[in-house]
């Protein structure tokens, strides 16, 4: 059967012509989509802009860093798009919704939901294959930008 290749950003809507394996998961761990602060997302209920809730920073975590410290109600950790979440987190609020005090406290002046600006361990990349005949999508992009090339099927280059 003829193929042919195309760059991966070129590859919405292709139908994949072979099968395409992942050794890997990324990330392989939770991390935050953004500077912030890592946080207990319950310490965030019910605060405003007029009734912020002050929390204590006890580590700063960029990327690469490993967190030293769990967080619990209270207790916050300075996060860097890309940081490793610490546990005890499940959500991640912007630096713009709070006010640092000083180097020790912060004021959030917003409501974050669990889950809230994290990428998932696997949300990118998930250890397993993509199959041929699989429609292409954007969101396959990350699993096979590896590669240099996906080959496609003549005359089904467009799904619609």
């Amino acid at each position: 059967m003829i193929s042919e290749k195309v760059g991966t950003i070129n590859s919405d809507g292709r139908i994949l012509y072979h099968d395409i394996k992942s050794d890997i998961n990324l990330p392989h761990f939770n991390r935050s989509s953004m500077d912030g602060y890592a946080i207990y997302a319950n310490d965030s209920n019910r605060v405003s802009l007029s009734t912020p809730n002050c929390i204590e920073i006890i580590e700063e975590i960029k990327m690469g860093d490993v967190p030293k410290h769990k967080i619990i109600s209270g207790k916050t950790s300075r996060i860097f798009n890309g940081g490793m979440l610490p546990k005890g987190s499940n959500a991640v609020i912007m630096e713009e919704d709070t006010e640092e005090l000083n180097r020790n406290v912060i004021e959030i002046k917003k409501s974050v939901s669990i889950g809230e600006n994290i990428i998932y361990k696997c949300e990118e990349i998930k250890k397993d294959v993509l199959n041929m005949h699989r429609v292409l999508n954007k969101t396959h992009r990350s699993r096979i930008e590896s590669n240099k090339t996906i080959e496609d099927k003549p005359g089904m280059s467009n799904s619609n």
